[in-house]
């Protein structure tokens, strides 16, 4: 019942949002469908070694507890979309672990990475270390696997720029392709505390999760090992880039709850002892906690 739970307790959180703040209901659609797609990731990798949605589940309420709910300033399209597409390229890359003619998987999967980066930059520092991921956890890297992930990041960009010269647009106008926005390392003046505070509890989660795999995770089969090393560099990466970059730091969250959700989706399934089941009601009472705070605080 736990995906069911979630997806309804999403969709009221979300109704109650929308009443306070007029939030759209398409970042709503993408979220649900990134769910969905969670689920569905779970199940076709078996990142859980037994039946479980709480991956999908985590998915859910630690969005609508740190990114929704909170008045993020408009940008849930962004984060949701943002989402939805790594969600998708790690469908896409997770299904060539070892399979050395996947250079059409990779392009497409690279692809969503290039559209990813239209709504933030950032994410292309990512670039080089999924290549580095590809040949030590996916076992397939080659030149060209090289050359198809190279064209499938600057294949937005390719019909981006010829749509901007065609109809003439200025150069100084051409902001989906130079709006890096970078700032100041460790500069955190200016991020709002509900901000703040997902990426903090999004950290400790990340942190329990990441502790539970290296403790448990040699009873997972090698190929969801691996998998979940490049749930590990998503979370690092993604940390690290916030203290570098804090003004990004909420599409850094954003980024970082796809490996949080992971993680912390294996450690509720796969524990049963009384001090597990002491944090996961905690995790799960402070979660929305916070999902009511920030809704009461925004109002």
């Amino acid at each position: 019942m736990s995906w069911s739970v979630a997806a309804l307790t999403t969709l009221l959180l979300w109704f109650v949002a929308w009443l306070e703040d007029h939030v759209t209901f398409l970042p709503f659609v993408l979220l649900m469908v990134s769910g969905l797609l969670m689920m569905w990731m779970n199940h076709l990798f078996a990142l859980i070694r037994v039946y479980s949605r709480m991956i999908a589940s985590s998915f859910l309420a630690f969005n609508m507890a740190f990114l929704m709910a909170p008045d993020i300033g408009g940008m849930q399209l962004q984060v949701t979309f943002m989402q939805f597409c790594v969600i998708v390229f790690l469908i896409l890359f997770f299904s060539c672990y070892q399979y050395r003619r996947a250079q059409g998987v990779i392009l497409y999967a690279f692809l969503m990475i290039g559209l990813a980066s239209l709504v933030f930059k950032q994410i292309l520092f990512l670039v080089p270390i999924l290549w580095l991921l590809t040949g030590y956890c996916m076992v397939t890297f080659s030149v060209k696997i090289l050359l198809s992930s190279i064209f499938g990041v600057s294949l937005p960009y390719v019909f981006l720029l010829t749509y901007y010269f065609m109809v003439g647009t200025p150069l100084e106008e051409w902001t989906l392709v130079h709006n890096w926005n970078f700032c100041h390392t460790f500069d955190f003046s200016g991020i709002k505390m509900q901000v703040m505070l997902a990426f903090v509890c999004a950290s400790v989660l990340s942190i329990i999760g990441m502790s539970h795999l290296i403790h448990e995770g040699h009873r997972d089969k090698v190929r969801t090992r691996m998998m979940y090393q490049i749930f590990f560099a998503l979370f690092l990466f993604s940390f690290a880039m916030t203290l570098l970059q804090p003004a990004n730091m909420l599409m850094f969250t954003a980024l970082q709850l796809i490996a949080t959700s992971a993680m912390i989706g294996h450690f509720f399934a796969l524990t049963d002892t009384k001090r597990t089941n002491v944090v996961f009601i905690t995790i799960l009472s402070l979660t929305y906690i916070i999902t009511l705070f920030n809704l009461i605080y925004t109002s």
